[in-house]
Order: structure tokens, then C-alpha cells, then sequence
């Protein structure tokens, strides 16, 4: 039965077999490249998001070391205020002992 076709009628069926077999490796070829754009996307994505977090980072290291600044100043000024402190109370005894000499 099959021998009996014109030649023109196996070419059309074996075109159609190749058609078929390149579409196969299109799509294929495809998915790569779309896999490789997508790889490559989320590469930047995550560089990106490490780049933030980093900078998140030091910000916070920033603030927190200004914040500390700020602690010792509080500090030292409330240092100095007591000393001040004490010496008024000094003074004031020593004028008591002088007055009442």
C-alpha cells in the first residue's frame, strides 16, 4: 500500500517529521535562554537585595553608634553636673567652718 504513493507524498511526511523536530529544538533552545535570562535576573535581584541589606546594615551601625555618642555626652554632662555638685557642697561646708570659727 505504502508503495504504491507518490515520491512527493513521502517528502510532505518527512517534512512534517522535521518541522515537528525542529519546533521540538526551538522550544528547547527556548526554555534555555529563558531559563538563562531568568538565572541571570535573579542573580541582580539578589545582588541588589545583598546591596540593601548592607546598606540597611549600616545605617543601623550608624545609628546606633550616634546613639551611643550621644549616651556619653549625656554622661559626661551629668558626670560634670555632680562634680559641680559636690563642690558646691564642699564650699558651702567649708564657708559653715569658716562662719562659725
Amino acid at each position: 500500500m505504502l508503495l504504491g504513493l507518490p515520491w512527493w507524498i513521502y517528502m510532505v511526511i518527512a517534512f512534517i517529521f522535521f518541522s515537528g523536530y525542529m519546533t521540538f529544538r526551538a522550544i528547547r533552545a527556548e526554555k534555555q535562554l529563558e531559563q538563562q535570562y531568568i538565572e541571570r535576573e535573579g542573580s541582580i535581584f539578589m545582588e541588589r537585595m545583598e546591596y540593601e541589606r548592607l546598606m540597611r546594615k549600616e545605617e543601623r551601625n550608624e545609628a546606633l553608634v550616634h546613639e551611643a555618642e550621644q549616651e556619653q555626652h549625656i554622661y559626661e554632662q551629668d558626670n560634670e553636673r555632680q562634680i559641680e555638685a559636690e563642690n558646691m557642697k564642699e564650699d558651702k561646708e567649708q564657708q559653715r567652718q569658716q562662719v562659725s570659727v
